[in-house]
């Protein structure tokens, strides 16, 4: 099975209001299943599927059953604890064999997404959704330069010193938490860490900015109402 990405990593970090919280928005479920490695998004279809989710009561699979979906016994069991520690499924252990079901939040918002009946995240009720509503492009080039006014800030080299095209007060505090600069008496000065950080991909970097600046604001099931605006 492959190696997890930071943002899987982080999310096995959260506390379980939090995920519950996250799961709220079809939106952060879309994205949570994006990031799974590839046997562990199967096997939440396969769960998904083969229960018929919502529709009965047969919302349960056996063990025995999800073990055969794998060749290695190995797998399976990686892919159950990956999902057990973000809340998407759960064991239950009665006194038959072991069954394995979808969490209802995760389950719920996954048939929304099925059935087709989200909103677009970018336009309020009654408002068109026609594509050239929002330019992919314009959005891309807008997003790039100002995240590289940020790396240009961070190793001391942007030209503009003036306080609006500094970045937020947000980012530079953050940088200092995470060990990205250090405030020295001749100024903010980047360091080891801080070049290590300017190799990381760029969905790297602004994860680590974001998480850093979410949970200093945010606490329990307020950081996973604060994700779903970013999955949206």
């Amino acid at each position: 099975m492959e190696r997890e990405n930071e943002l899987l990593q982080e999310l096995r970090t959260w506390k379980g209001e939090s995920l519950r919280a996250l799961y709220a928005s079809p939106h952060a479920v879309q994205g949570v299943l994006r990031i799974l490695p590839p046997l562990v998004r199967v096997l939440v279809m396969k769960l998904f599927v083969c229960t018929a989710w919502g529709q009965d009561d047969s919302s349960e699979v056996l063990a025995t059953t999800t073990r055969s979906w794998f060749r290695r016994l190995g797998d399976h069991e990686r892919a159950l604890e990956i999902l057990c520690y973000l809340h998407i499924v759960e064991r239950k252990h009665g006194t038959e064999a072991a069954r394995i079901a979808l969490t209802q939040p995760f389950g719920r918002r996954l048939m929304e997404l099925v059935q087709a009946v989200v909103e677009n995240p970018f336009c309020s009720s009654g408002e068109s959704t026609a594509v050239d509503i929002i330019d992919e492009d314009e959005l891309d080039r807008y997003s790039r330069q100002r995240w590289e006014r940020v790396l240009h800030f961070l190793v001391g080299t942007i030209e503009d010193v003036s306080p609006k095209s500094r970045p937020s007060v947000e980012v530079i505090q953050c940088m200092l938490r995470t060990n990205l600069l250090q405030d020295l008496p001749s100024g903010l000065q980047i360091t080891k860490l801080g070049f290590q950080f300017l190799l990381a991909p760029r969905y790297v970097q602004v994860w680590r900015i974001l998480i850093d600046i979410m949970k200093n604001k945010f606490q329990g099931p307020d950081l996973g109402t604060a994700m779903n605006i970013l999955f949206q």
